[in-house]
C-alpha cells in the first residue's frame, strides 16, 4: 500500500457542462470568479469531495480570497481527519506558503487538532524555508500535547514517512532540542540515538541543551564525548556548561584541569581564580 504521505492525490475530472454555479459556490464572490472555479470543479465533487473543492479554490482564487468566504468555512466543517491530512499533504507540494497559512488558520480559527503527520509535513516545509522560529512553535505545541515518552512513536513516524524529505535533519535536530528544553531528557537522548543511526548530526545547540540538563551527572561526559566524536563545532558555551557542572559537584580541581586541557583562553581568568 502506498504511504499516504508520499502518494500524489489524483482526482478524476469528469466532463462538465457549464451551469450557473455562482450561487452554489460563492454567493459573495464575483460571477467571474465563481465561473472560473466552476470550469474546473464538477458539480458532483463540490458536494462530495471537499478536499478537491478546497484545493481548487486555493488554485483559482488564492488563499486570502478563498479562505475568507463562507463556502470555505462550510467545506472545512465537512472535512474529517484523513481529508484534512490530504489537503495539507497536497498543499505542501503545490504552495508552501498556503500550507503553513492553512495549518495555522485551522488551528487558531477553527480549533482544529492536527494529526502528527500534518504537523511533521508543516515542520518540513518550515525547515526548508528556514523559518526556524515557526518550526519551533509547531513542534513546541506537538510535544506539549504528546508529553514524556513520546519519542519512540514520533521517531518511528519521522523515519517511516519523512526519511527522504528535504530538511529532514533540521526537523530531527529541532525535535531533540525541544525535548531537551522541556526537560524530557530520555526522549531527547532517544532522538539522538535514532539520528546517529541515520548519520544525521545534531547541532551544537542541541548538544549544549542536553549537557545543561545533565551537568550534575556523570552522563554529561557521554554527551561531551559524543560531541567530539560527531565533529560538531565546539563552543565556549559547551565548556562553560562542563565547568558549571563540575563546580556544582564541588569538583573544582577537575574543572581547572578540564579548562587547561582544552586550552580555553577565554577562561584564563577563571583558571587563575580556581
Amino acid at each position: 500500500m502506498l504511504n499516504k504521505w508520499t502518494r500524489s492525490l489524483r482526482f478524476p475530472i469528469k466532463p462538465l457542462t457549464l451551469t450557473s454555479l455562482s450561487s452554489l459556490i460563492f454567493s459573495k464572490l464575483s460571477v467571474a470568479s465563481a465561473s472560473n472555479l466552476a470550469a474546473t470543479t464538477p458539480i458532483a465533487q463540490i458536494s462530495t469531495d471537499p478536499v478537491h473543492a478546497i484545493l481548487s479554490g486555493f488554485r483559482d482564487l488564492g488563499f486570502r480570497q478563498f479562505a475568507s468566504g463562507h463556502y470555505f468555512k462550510d467545506l472545512v466543517l465537512m472535512l474529517n481527519q484523513a481529508q484534512m491530512d490530504d489537503v495539507i499533504q497536497s498543499l505542501s507540494a503545490e504552495n508552501a506558503d498556503f500550507v503553513v497559512d492553512f495549518y495555522h488558520l485551522l488551528r487558531n480559527e477553527f480549533g482544529f487538532q492536527h494529526s502528527r503527520g500534518s504537523r511533521f509535513v508543516v515542520s518540513h516545509v518550515l525547515a526548508r524555508k528556514r523559518r526556524f522560529k515557526d518550526l519551533r512553535l509547531v513542534l513546541d505545541q506537538m510535544l506539549q500535547e504528546e508529553g514524556t515518552g513520546s519519542a519512540p512513536l514520533l521517531c518511528k513516524l519521522l523515519f517511516s514517512s519523512f526519511k527522504s524529505w528535504d530538511s529532514s535533519n533540521v526537523v530531527w535536530d529541532m525535535l531533540a532540542f525541544i525535548y531537551s528544553r522541556f526537560g524530557m531528557v530520555h526522549d531527547a537522548l532517544f532522538v539522538l540515538v535514532k539520528m546517529k543511526e541515520q548519520n544525521l548530526r545534531p547541532s551544537i545547540q542541541t548538544y549544549n541543551s542536553l549537557l545543561y540538563n545533565l551537568r550534575h551527572t556523570d552522563m554529561m561526559w557521554d554527551v561531551y564525548n559524543d560531541i567530539k566524536d560527531s565533529g560538531a563545532p565546539h563552543s565556549a558555551r559547551t565548556s562553560s556548561i562542563i565547568v558549571d557542572g563540575l563546580c556544582g559537584q564541588s569538583r573544582f580541581q577537575d574543572a581547572v584541569f578540564f579548562l587547561r586541557q582544552n586550552d580555553e583562553k577565554e577562561f584564563a581568568p577563571s583558571v587563575a581564580f580556581f
